[in-house]
C-alpha cells in the first residue's frame, strides 16, 4: 500500500493509517517540537520547551484536529483515489511506544492494530466525516 509513504513526509512526523473497512483512519504521534513548529505555523500558540500537558491538551482540541485533517488532505490531494485518504485522525500525544515499532522504526501494524483497537473502533463507529476522534487510552503497554 502506497499510502502510508505519501503520509511519512508530513510535518506530523509519525502517522499509523487504518483501513479495516471501506474508508482509511489515522492515528497520528506528532513529534512534540516538530508539532509545535506546525501548530505556530498554522496561527496556534504554543509553548518554547517540550511541555508535555500543553501537547496532550492540544491533542485533545478539536480545532487542533481540523488543522491536522486540513494537513493530511493536503499530502494527498490529487495523489490517491477517494479510499485511500485519510477521514478520520486520532492525536495521540506521547510518541509510538518502542513495543510497537520495529528495530528500523517502522509500525507493527498488527501490534499496533491490536494496542490501538478502542480508538480504532470509535473512529470507525463515528459517522463518516471529517472527524477529528477524541478517546483517552486508559491501557498501557
Amino acid at each position: 500500500m502506497r499510502t502510508p509513504t505519501l503520509y511519512a513526509p508530513s510535518s506530523l512526523k509519525s502517522t499509523f493509517t487504518v483501513s479495516l473497512r471501506d474508508h482509511l483512519v489515522a492515528i497520528v504521534a506528532p513529534e512534540p517540537i516538530a508539532f509545535e513548529a506546525f501548530l505556530k505555523r498554522n496561527g496556534r500558540s504554543a509553548p518554547s520547551s517540550g511541555d508535555t500537558a500543553w501537547l496532550a491538551k492540544q491533542c485533545e482540541d478539536p480545532q487542533v484536529k481540523q488543522i491536522v485533517m486540513t494537513e493530511l488532505e493536503s499530502y494527498h490531494k490529487g495523489k490517491l483515489a477517494g479510499f485511500e485518504q485519510v477521514k478520520a485522525v486520532h492525536l495521540q500525544p506521547e510518541l509510538f511506544h518502542e513495543s510497537l515499532l520495529t528495530p528500523t522504526f517502522k509500525i507493527k501494524r498488527q501490534v499496533a492494530g491490536k494496542y490501538f483497537k478502542d480508538i480504532i473502533d470509535k473512529m470507525y463507529s463515528t459517522p463518516l466525516t471529517r472527524q477529528a476522534v477524541g478517546i483517552k487510552r486508559s491501557s498501557k503497554l
